[in-house]
């Protein structure tokens, strides 16, 4: 396993829009921890790093980071644009999926598409304030939903080099702009399509001169 704060170094090193003292900063920071652990997961079925994944209002936190973050930014900040990677190989890829495929979200998309999984909706139903422990959310719960992500990278690593996407309401639909180009009513259709989803990442094509996603 990997250490988180190491982990959490290389985005804020890599990701120049985390490199700032505020709450969107590090909520993306954290979305973006945790979409690692996903990948991790979905990829070799073993846990990226050890450190608890909590259920918070705004998504998953891992807590101890989220306070140095909060707390220590400049002392973070300052560690982590003079932090040298040197992760496994298989990290590499994990840390260069995620960052491809998600660090163009902004931290609110992020938090959206967090919000769509069950391991994160039922852990914070079920949490209170009195017990840190209640929001703690179990591996063998996120790995019940890991077929998610393991379609969000194959679409992505089978998308065509020349496709483009839209993100609505955190799901990601992929289109070649040669071939398509969305009306009005193509994006009407695509969030009526976002709100009752379970994906997070869609291809989109055309049947009959209508657009379809799959």
């Amino acid at each position: 396993m990997e250490n988180v704060y190491d982990l959490a170094k290389f985005f804020v090193k890599t990701n120049l829009d985390i490199q700032q003292s505020n709450f969107d900063s590090n909520m993306k920071l954290q979305k973006l921890l945790l979409f690692a652990y996903l990948i991790n997961l979905s990829l070799y079925n073993s846990p990226l790093y050890k450190d608890n994944i909590f259920a918070f209002k705004q998504g998953c936190v891992i807590g101890d980071v989220r306070l140095k973050f909060k707390d220590n930014f400049n002392t973070f900040l300052k560690d982590s644009l003079a932090f040298k990677p040197n992760f496994s190989k298989e990290t590499d890829k994990v840390l260069e999926l995620t960052n491809e495929i998600f660090s163009h979200y902004s931290a609110k998309e992020l938090s959206e598409l967090n919000h769509t999984f069950n391991f994160w909706n039922d852990t914070y139903k079920k949490s209170s304030k009195t017990n840190p422990g209640d929001a703690v959310i179990p591996t063998e719960l996120i790995k019940k939903e890991i077929d998610k992500t393991y379609k969000v990278i194959s679409t992505y690593e089978n998308r065509d080099k020349e496709e483009v996407y839209e993100v609505i309401n955190g799901v990601r639909f992929y289109y070649n702009p040669k071939e398509i180009t969305l009306t009005d009513k193509d994006y009407d259709k695509l969030y009526d399509l976002s709100l009752v989803t379970d994906e997070v990442a869609m291809s989109l094509f055309l049947d009959d001169g209508e657009v379809q996603a799959y």
